[in-house]
Order: structure tokens, then sequence, then C-alpha cells
């Protein structure tokens, strides 16, 4: 759907407006506030496009007695944009990558090369303190690893640049 910023409505795929209808301030349990804005289709009789924007298996109402409505939030959206710009730039995909590499080989190391298959302690304070020791053990040797191969300073691992064709 496209937003037509003009006139605060979207256009359906079938050409048809759906207009807004009012908007409200929502408190979400951990305490948010968010403001959603409403917008409702009255013109969706007849619409071949009816079955696939219209989707949902849970519905009470017969597919012919049911209209389209949106629930938008326009800082969400916002938001949105903003990351996935961010995630999409070229220091994004190489934090991406280096996270991909780093958080998974600590916890292979930790599997793998400690033996670790479960913890040994019961209770959720003795399984913290278990988790601790094993996570500081696994920073002092990789700490350890980097001084002796003078790779101190290196932080993220750079992305491969693709090779043109000649």
């Amino acid at each position: 759907m496209m937003y037509d910023a003009e006139h605060d409505c979207y256009i359906c795929c079938n050409g048809k407006a759906v207009k807004k209808t009012g908007s409200r301030k929502v408190k979400t349990a951990s305490g948010y506030i968010r403001e959603e804005t409403h917008y409702y289709c009255e013109e969706c009789d007849g619409c071949p496009h009816r079955a696939k924007c219209l989707e949902g298996k849970n519905w009470k109402k017969p597919l012919d007695k049911r209209y389209k409505t949106l629930i938008v939030s326009r800082k969400f959206e916002a938001l949105r944009a903003e990351e996935y710009r961010l995630i999409d730039s070229e220091e994004g995909k190489k934090l991406r990558m280096n996270r991909s590499i780093q958080a998974e080989g600590c916890f292979a190391d930790i599997k793998g090369d400690c033996g670790f298959t479960g913890f040994l302690c019961r209770g959720s304070v003795n399984v913290q303190a278990e988790y601790i020791l094993f996570a500081m053990s696994h920073n002092l040797g990789w700490l350890h690893s980097r001084i002796q191969n003078d790779k101190l300073n290196l932080h993220l691992y750079e992305l491969k640049q693709e090779k043109e064709a000649a």
C-alpha cells in the first residue's frame, strides 16, 4: 500500500483510499505510550484483491462482510526506516558480519573446547555464577591469545571486497 501524505490516507492495490478514522494513545504493559493512527476502507465491495488483502484465519465474519483496517504508528515507522538505513550501511554490514563471527564462535569455544554440555549446579543463582565463571575464563583466554599474537588493537574484521571481473 502506498501512503498519500497530502490526504493522510493509504491507496490500496485496487486504487481505493483507505481513509483515516482517528488516532489514540496506547500505554503498553511496560509503560511506553505510543500513538496509533487508525485507517479504514469502506470501498472493498466487489474488489478482485479482497481475499489477498484481507488475509486471516480467525475471522468470525465472512470475507464479503469484512473491510480493510490498518493501525499505524508513525514514530515506529520512522525508527524502523532509520534502523534499516543503519543496518544496510557499510558500517552496519561490517558489524553484522563481526557479530556473527564473534558471538557464535564464543559459544562454540565454550561448548567444544571446554567440553561444556550443561550446568553442574542447580538454582538460578548458582547457574548464573557458573556461567559468569565460564565467560570470564573464555574472555581471559581470548585476551591472552590476542596479546600473544599481537592483535590487541584489532577489534573488527574488515569486509572482503568482491573482485571485479576484468
